[in-house]
């Protein structure tokens, strides 16, 4: 390996380091797991070190956004409520429109 490719390669991992240093801490995972991951970095390779990344990185993204799949579940079901609401209502008129009208006709 020439200097170059070291340099790259020590660039590469410094970035995995820090990347991995916070996706490690905010991973919600315990201290136990995270202790065990932390330990088993050095014998992995650079492609599971890679791996590692992208799975933390989906999990991190996973817990961010639950509480807004959870927001918008719940605003989509007051949307619902309301347009039944609604519905419901116009049905109503409607029909007392009808019946008014049968009355008429009568």
């Amino acid at each position: 390996m020439n200097d170059s490719e070291s340099d790259t390669l020590n660039n590469t991992l410094e970035s995995y380091a820090a990347v991995l240093s916070v996706l490690i801490t905010f991973s919600g995972l315990t201290s136990e797991v995270q202790e065990k991951i932390i330990n088993s970095i050095p014998e992995l390779t650079i492609e599971q070190i890679t791996e590692l990344v992208s799975v933390l990185e989906a999990k991190h993204a996973a817990l961010e956004t639950a509480g807004i799949d959870e927001a918008l579940e719940n605003s989509l079901k007051k949307i619902a409520e309301e347009y039944e609401l609604r519905q419901n209502k116009y049905d109503e008129n409607l029909i007392q429109t009808l019946e008014n009208l049968a009355e008429k006709i009568d």
